[in-house]
């Protein structure tokens, strides 16, 4: 095996690389088998193959005339860009969803006066922007929380002004390559911590979206009150959010070409969720590790529960709510072209690696 180097760029483009990754500011059970090494040792069996491990947030690499430069990947993240990069033509799959807790917040200070869902008519709700990415994750996110909370008290979108907060370069800017770096970790958390609280603090915006452990973290810092948190709800369609369920994408040529390579890392990826909900204290210090944070943030943040709800499957509210959010994107208008989320997921792989687990015994 040979590892594909990173540049000022991204990975170089290899025809014959493999990357997998997730996402560096949630919960994976990826983020977990990489840290404990399960992942690489199936990946150096295919010395054909150039492997890149990434933890990166700009995900399908939509910074590419193509999502993806390798023509084998596994991604592991939440649902946004992948349903974007699928409605942009990107041959994928699903293969597995998960439904870890992940906030997503209205906050609004103490001297703003707003105390529930109600107190936000006629109220300025800002939208931090990211007016060069390809998909604004940022504004499809503060909208969708705004939509549901406000649908909660009979309000809609019409009952408020929308305060709409430019900045040039998405936060989520961010790539680090074999597993991570963290002082691009804390750039990214400091960078987008000030990008969320600027408007309220500068009296731009009576409240404002944030999610993850952002939303925490902010909400200790600066006292926030949170007004409306997504994850209280219990319909899937309503939680369903940019991050929630989490996704599991394969490219295409993945399962077609080197289906036994897909197995193996799916069989280890079961196996590191049989073994987490043995050990949920050292799996939650391994998450913490691998989010740059401490582990009590990540049981505050993402509920003492995260680690159940990082378990790979393909249950129907799980897919539900899969469907809720691409119907949210193309109704505001974040996607071009429709996605049949049906067709895009393919349970074949998941069912084989539980199989193969039931002949190990």
């Amino acid at each position: 095996m040979s590892t594909v180097q990173q540049d000022k760029n991204g990975p170089r483009a290899e025809a014959n690389g493999f990357l997998y990754s997730r996402c560096p500011v949630a919960p994976t059970l990826t983020g977990i088998a990489t840290q404990l090494g399960w992942l690489d040792e199936e990946a150096s069996n295919e010395t054909s193959l150039d492997i890149l491990i990434q933890q990166q947030q700009g995900e399908h690499l939509p910074q590419d005339p193509a999502p993806h430069r390798e023509r084998y990947w596994l991604r592991n993240s939440g649902n946004l860009k992948a349903i974007w990069a699928r409605s942009e033509g990107t041959q994928s799959k699903v293969i597995a969803l998960s439904a870890t807790r992940s906030p997503n917040q209205l906050l609004a200070l103490p001297s703003s006066g707003i105390r529930t869902v109600a107190d936000l008519k006629g109220k300025r709700l800002a939208i931090v922007s990211h007016k060069n990415a390809l998909i604004d994750a940022g504004r499809a996110s503060s909208l969708r929380t705004y939509e549901v909370a406000l649908a909660s008290a009979g309000l809609t979108l019409d009952d408020v002004e929308l305060v709409e907060v430019g900045v040039d370069k998405p936060y989520g800017d961010f790539k680090s390559s074999s597993g991570r770096d963290a002082n691009a970790l804390w750039t990214l958390r400091r960078v987008g911590q000030r990008e969320l609280i600027a408007p309220i603090i500068r009296g731009q915006a009576d409240a404002m979206s944030v999610r993850g452990s952002f939303a925490t973290e902010l909400g200790t810092i600066f006292g926030a009150h949170v007004v409306y948190d997504l994850t209280d709800s219990t319909d899937p369609e309503q939680v369903a959010s940019d991050s929630s369920p989490f996704t599991l994408v394969a490219s295409q040529a993945l399962i077609d070409e080197k289906p036994e390579l897909l197995n193996r890392l799916l069989v280890r990826l079961l196996k590191t969720s049989n073994w987490a909900n043995k050990h949920q204290d050292d799996a939650i210090k391994l998450l913490a590790d691998d989010l740059g944070l401490i582990p009590e943030t990540v049981r505050v943040a993402f509920g003492s529960d995260v680690i159940p709800g990082l378990s790979l499957n393909l249950d129907e509210p799980n897919i539900r709510g899969l469907k809720a959010h691409k119907d949210f994107l193309l109704r505001h208008g974040f996607l071009k072209n429709d996605v049949d989320i049906e067709e895009w997921i393919d349970p074949a792989p998941l069912q084989r690696a539980l199989e193969t687990i039931a002949k190990e015994g």
